[in-house]
């Protein structure tokens, strides 16, 4: 199938955060951020369309978990994800 290695144990997602009928968006979209990044054992980096972040299986769900709870903290939401257990994406 794929060329890639897979990543025994650990994932890789791209998340894309909008925040719905909200003119601060970017301060939610901070936010967001900032929680994700204080997810332990996860490797985040940024860009300015998505945020990409790597690591073990169960600390990859919990930061979709704090990029959702906290976007919902603030209003409404799409929240667009992709994972996977290929190592390099």
């Amino acid at each position: 199938m794929g060329s890639g290695k897979r990543c025994e144990g650990k994932l890789s997602c791209q998340a894309s955060l909008y925040p719905l009928g909200v003119d601060e968006y970017k301060a939610i979209i901070i936010k967001a951020i900032d929680a994700l990044s204080e997810v332990p054992g996860l490797t985040v980096e940024y860009g300015p369309m998505s945020t990409w972040f790597t690591g073990e299986e169960e600390a990859v769900f919990e930061g979709i978990r704090a990029l959702a709870r906290t976007a919902g903290q603030e209003g409404t939401f799409t929240l667009t994800l992709t994972l996977s257990n290929v190592c390099g994406l």
